[in-house]
């Protein structure tokens, strides 16, 4: 992506009309890239995307829960997940009936492109280590995690 670029995310009616239009971007950092997307099952969604500054290493992991009328749950920057060196790429994600979301990625540091997890719960709470836990430090990369319900 271009430096300065945002994401957008739109949700379009059945019929072709705009329902909202909203911006993921922090702010922060540079560029925006590597989103992806999954139902909150509750007529929401979630999104995952990564900020990345062009002068430095530093990676940062955000989500950002929308509900069906397209009211930012999180705040105007969504939450952060996670603040690495590295780049992060691949994301997943996937809810659980109560909303509660499971986010994967692929981490490349050093080299080596491993899979990581978080999963955060349906207020916004982070459940499991900071930075998220390692699901595969095999040797050799492994990339295109998917979660699944």
């Amino acid at each position: 992506m271009l430096p300065n670029s945002t994401v957008r995310v739109v949700r379009i009616s059945s019929d072709g009309e705009t329902l909202w239009d909203n911006s993921l971007s922090t702010g922060q950092f540079d560029y925006s890239s590597s989103i992806s997307a999954c139902s909150d099952n509750l007529n929401g969604a979630y999104f995952v995307w990564t900020n990345r500054a062009v002068s430095s290493d530093s990676t940062r992991g955000y989500t950002q829960r929308i509900n069906p009328a397209g009211q930012r749950l999180w705040g105007d920057t969504g939450r952060l997940i996670l603040d690495v060196a590295g780049q992060l790429e691949g994301f997943s994600c996937s809810a659980d009936q109560l909303g509660n979301v499971t986010i994967a990625w692929e981490w490349y540091l050093n080299g080596e492109e491993d899979i990581y997890a978080q999963r955060i719960g349906a207020n916004g709470g982070i459940q499991w280590a900071e930075n998220g836990i390692a699901l595969t430090e095999a040797i050799y990369d492994q990339y295109n995690p998917q979660v699944l319900p």
